[in-house]
């Protein structure tokens, strides 16, 4: 799998979609996946951040954090589905859903037809990582193969941030359930975003801490 520096002239070729990885030069311990698509020829952007789902597509401050991008292989997922995922971020963005921000996965998807979230009943919100899950879950494709993932003491530290971040700034409903869920399992930006490069789908664990820390490792060093 080739992993490209997002540039104009690669975006200047025809594509279904991108994913997108960077890490936040002003903070290196945080990193984000966004997605990148093209609708009646013009180059669109969807991702999800702790205020909401974002669609301002700045080329030049993905740039400026040297982000990458990659895509799936058509022999992992057919044609037909690929061409689905332009429409699906359309019309979550013309419905323009409320997602909340939280960290547990269980499924939850987007409705194909109105672009409603459909929350599992497991779930209060998405994070940037499972909000692509999610649009991909809506077309049929699991990226990650959340069955057997594996818990993580790691990944407790950035839960209780995700808790202490909604204590201060959103509901107390939304905190409470985050608190009550640390420990749960975390799909890390670079994992979801390794699933690029497996030649099956869904990716496990063993596939993507690995590679997500390599990736981590060759394109963003310091």
């Amino acid at each position: 799998m080739n992993y490209n520096l997002l540039s104009d002239s690669i975006l200047n070729e025809d594509f279904y979609y991108y994913l997108g990885f960077y890490i936040d030069p002003r903070d290196r311990k945080t990193s984000h996946i966004f997605l990148l698509y093209k609708f009646e020829n013009e180059i669109k952007l969807i991702e999800l951040s702790d205020n909401g789902i974002k669609d301002v597509f700045q080329i030049q401050t993905l740039k400026r954090n040297l982000s990458i991008i990659a895509n799936h292989s058509i022999d992992n997922i057919p044609e037909d589905f690929l061409k689905q995922i332009a429409p699906i971020c359309e019309v979550i963005l013309e419905n323009k859903t409320t997602v909340p921000y939280n960290i547990t996965f269980h499924s939850t998807k987007f409705n194909q037809f109105d672009g409603s979230l459909e929350l599992h009943e497991n779930d209060y919100g998405l994070t940037c990582s499972t909000f692509i899950m999610s649009i991909f879950e809506s077309i049929g494709i699991t990226l990650i193969d959340i069955e057997n993932w594996n818990y993580r003491d790691s990944d407790k530290e950035w839960q209780q941030k995700v808790v202490d971040y909604l204590l201060k700034y959103k509901d107390e409903s939304q905190a409470n359930f985050a608190k009550q869920n640390i420990g749960c399992f975390r799909f890390r930006p670079e994992e979801v975003f390794s699933t690029v490069s497996s030649d099956t789908l869904p990716c496990n664990l063993n596939h993507c801490e690995p590679l997500g820390e390599k990736i981590k490792r060759e394109f963003f060093p310091n």
